[in-house]
């Protein structure tokens, strides 16, 4: 992000702002220090998400299943 700090690449642009970390609370902070930067770089931010390593169901590492399709999905759609 430090690139396009001064180029204006993030003017504008949808952005959806999101965490993946093992477990709650984990990836909070640096989500919200995340969502501060991209104000400041005046994005327009869609709303974010925190997602959790338990969200998800894994097979042969890809994601087959479990509500996190869903929660990305729907925030996808938004936009």
């Amino acid at each position: 992000m430090e690139w396009v700090t001064s180029s204006g690449e993030f003017m504008h642009k949808k952005v959806v702002a999101c965490s993946y970390t093992p477990n709650e609370p984990r990836g909070e902070k640096a989500l919200q220090s995340l969502l501060w930067s991209l104000q400041a770089l005046d994005a327009s931010i869609l709303p974010s998400l925190s997602l959790y390593h338990n969200s998800f169901a894994w097979e042969n590492d890809k994601i087959t299943g479990g509500g996190g399709i869903e929660l990305i999905e729907g925030v996808l759609s938004m936009s």
